[in-house]
């Protein structure tokens, strides 16, 4: 008798860095993908998706959560794999929490782990290294903690992509992001630390690593922002720091952390991400089989601890440009950066486009098209009704 395929949900927004990989990778440990995003999330046209529901996740309002749950509760899926920042953010933080994710996840540490405040002090108290920080509520409390602790980073929760998050050094720079940042109720003010920023991308069996890789971010559209270029590494410490996040989180399912590599060759955790970070297709490069760890988390088997190859031998890795993130920020902003998209450079660049995945490719190079158009025929005097909103 044919064994059914484990049922895996995706639940994304719009747009394309975070999920780019998840659908193939998916696809390829067996799953049968139901994808819940909206229309215009360009992967609804993948070959890899087999359903494909239409939710305006663009906007986490309290309705558009409600209709996530509702559809949760009706529905068995043996993976959610949640993209959606905002979205993480309001389902980790319902209280109380849905059935389907107190099944999986520690209810206790939900609001922990989806708040980058709550973060900061429950990491240092359950030991994990992670820099100096205070709860900030205004301008003057914050101008205190940068007097004591030095240059600085605020965070607000509820933001990702470097949206949320200024550097400051003075009083005047402390005042001048309050006010950029709108004025927040509230503020991480966490001691920054000198070194090289990577990401860890991670898959946990409630609390047992499952797979792990680590990366420098080499580039990013903006300060703090989402890397668009990895290179891969794996520094002395980080498989121990690894399996101290995991076990302290008991966390299942996909997920990752940001950390940096200080002078003195430490790793400092900086954030966890209770959800995808966008590197999981690095992962072959790093001699870690991902397709195998999502199979065994579909199927509940013991987990298998599947760890990256050793420095010296990723060291001779290539580096990891995303599509078309990458491919976008080197036609606009730094051409230099088109080199790693020339034949015989070491790195990965072509092969992330899905030649073989026509009806995403064309979704994707139409989408392109319609953001240089709205940015450019303006300048040329042109204009075409339903150009901003996407219908023409």
């Amino acid at each position: 008798m044919k064994k059914m395929k484990q049922r895996a949900l995706l639940i994304a927004d719009g747009h394309l860095n975070l999920i780019w990989p998840l659908p193939r990778l998916l696809h390829q440990a067996g799953a049968h993908l139901t994808l819940l995003a909206p229309r215009a999330q360009c992967f609804r046209r993948s070959r890899f998706v087999k359903e494909w529901l239409d939710f305006p996740l663009d906007a986490a309002t309290p309705a558009t959560v409600a209709q996530v749950e509702r559809h949760l509760h009706a529905y068995r899926y043996d993976l959610v794999v949640l993209v959606s920042p905002p979205l993480v953010g309001q389902l980790f933080q319902n209280t109380p929490p849905p059935a389907w994710m107190s099944a999986w996840f520690r209810p206790d540490l939900l609001r922990v782990l989806s708040s980058k405040t709550d973060f900061q002090t429950w990491a240092s108290a359950n030991h994990l290294p992670i820099p100096s920080g205070r709860f900030v509520t205004t301008p003057d409390e914050a101008v205190a903690g940068v007097t004591q602790q030095g240059a600085s980073v605020i965070k607000l929760d509820g933001t990702a992509g470097g949206q949320g998050v200024k550097l400051v050094t003075t009083a005047e720079e402390v005042r001048s992001a309050w006010h950029a940042l709108r004025n927040p109720a509230g503020a991480v003010l966490q001691k920054y630390i000198v070194g090289k920023v990577g990401c860890t991308e991670l898959i946990v069996q409630r609390g047992q690593v499952a797979a792990w890789f680590a990366s420098f971010k080499e580039r990013s559209v903006t300060p703090f922002g989402a890397s668009i270029m990895r290179r891969l590494v794996n520094p002395p410490g980080m498989a121990a720091l690894v399996a101290a996040v995991a076990t302290a989180t008991g966390f299942h399912g996909l997920c990752g952390f940001d950390w940096i590599l200080d002078e003195n060759g430490k790793i400092w955790l900086l954030e966890f991400h209770p959800r995808t970070p966008s590197g999981f297709g690095w992962g072959r490069y790093a001699g870690v089989d991902v397709p195998a760890a999502l199979r065994d988390l579909l199927d509940e088997c013991p987990a298998i601890t599947r760890a990256p190859l050793p420095a010296e031998q990723l060291a001779r890795a290539p580096r990891c440009c995303s599509f078309p993130a990458h491919f976008w920020f080197a036609l606009t902003q730094q051409q230099s950066d088109l080199r790693y998209w020339l034949p015989g450079v070491n790195a990965v660049a072509w092969r992330n486009v899905p030649f073989d995945d026509p009806a995403l490719l064309a979704s994707v190079c139409t989408f392109a098209l319609r953001r240089l158009a709205r940015r450019h025929l303006p300048r040329w005097g042109c204009n075409f009704p339903g150009l901003e909103n996407g219908t023409a």
